[in-house]
């Protein structure tokens, strides 16, 4: 994928996490699977929190997932990340997502999640307010064609 690399500042929506000794491979780096785990926490902590619940029913799955690793994370250092919609279709949501350790940036994900109608499963529009206030944690897309074309035309 190609990108700029954003400072954490530049992302509205912040979140920090500890990771744990587990998360380390045999080199004593932290894993690929923790790398993932730490965006789908931020992701998901952003989809639960009670400004986007109130415009609900929605259950959100994940569409599309891309990552490059571009730096070590480790034991016991906290893991900031930083997540910025890039685009709101009519029921997806496209988002840009980093982790940044104490070295500077060493992960950079794209993600598509798709708002579905909890009973049906099926794509459910996103509402005016959600949209709205979705709004709130817009970034600018970037040149990155990957970006760009996050969310297909869900």
């Amino acid at each position: 994928m190609k990108h700029n690399i954003h400072p954490l500042s530049a992302y509205p929506w912040k979140t920090q996490h500890d990771l744990r000794f587990g998360d380390m491979d045999a080199n004593g780096h932290v894993n690929n699977g923790a790398f993932n785990a730490l965006v789908e926490s931020s992701r998901s902590l952003l989809l639960e929190s009670d400004e986007v619940k109130q415009w609900g029913p929605y259950r959100f799955v994940l569409a599309r997932f891309e990552i490059d690793y571009l730096g070590e994370l480790t034991w016991p250092h906290p893991v900031r990340a930083g997540l910025g919609i890039v685009r709101i279709g009519k029921s997806s949501i496209a988002m840009r997502q980093s982790l940044f350790s104490e070295a500077g940036c060493a992960a950079i994900a794209l993600s598509t999640i798709v708002a579905t109608d909890p009973t049906t499963g099926k794509p459910s529009g996103l509402v005016a307010g959600l949209r709205d206030v979705l709004g709130k944690w817009s970034v600018s897309e970037g040149n990155s064609a990957a970006e760009q074309s996050a969310g297909g035309g869900l």
